[in-house]
């Protein structure tokens, strides 16, 4: 690879660290100030969770940039960030692309507490694969319950 074509992946891969940045900062302050049932149109669409596979391929391609961005903003930003925070951000990069993954929202097997209520999970699926909050195959069981596409 050339010099100046180091130069512009790298230019790119900040770019993209930058607006990722930037989106995880909105969905946290849409989070903590508003009602997720006021927002959550901004995800899409309530529909089923046919073939959203929480242990799915890691995306490819643009989604695997934006994904990649997601995880890099998130790990040098000062603050932490929900699963459902990485996946709301990621659904905004990618309509921003003329694209749309599906936010699922999930519960996991062995998160049941005793009152009933189950420990939940948010992962982004897009069309090449899991973009944020992908779990390794045998590391956890999940069930979607709903997802915004």
């Amino acid at each position: 690879m050339s010099d100046s074509a180091s130069v512009v992946r790298s230019f790119k891969n900040l770019f993209i660290s930058v607006e990722a940045a930037g989106m995880l900062t909105l969905s946290k302050i849409l989070l903590r100030t508003i009602a997720l049932q006021r927002w959550s149109a901004l995800l899409g669409h309530p529909t089923n969770t046919d073939g959203l596979d929480v242990n799915g391929a890691p995306a490819q391609g643009s989604e695997g940039v934006v994904a990649l961005g997601i995880a890099r903003a998130a790990r040098y930003l000062p603050v932490g960030f929900t699963c459902l925070e990485r996946a709301s951000a990621g659904q905004f990069m990618l309509r921003l692309r003329g694209n749309a993954g599906a936010v699922v929202i999930g519960l996991k097997s062995n998160g049941i507490k005793p009152n009933g209520n189950g420990e939940g999970h948010a992962w982004l699926v897009g069309k090449t694969g899991v973009l944020t909050g992908r779990v390794d195959h045998g590391q956890e069981v999940l069930t979607p319950v709903s997802a915004f596409r």
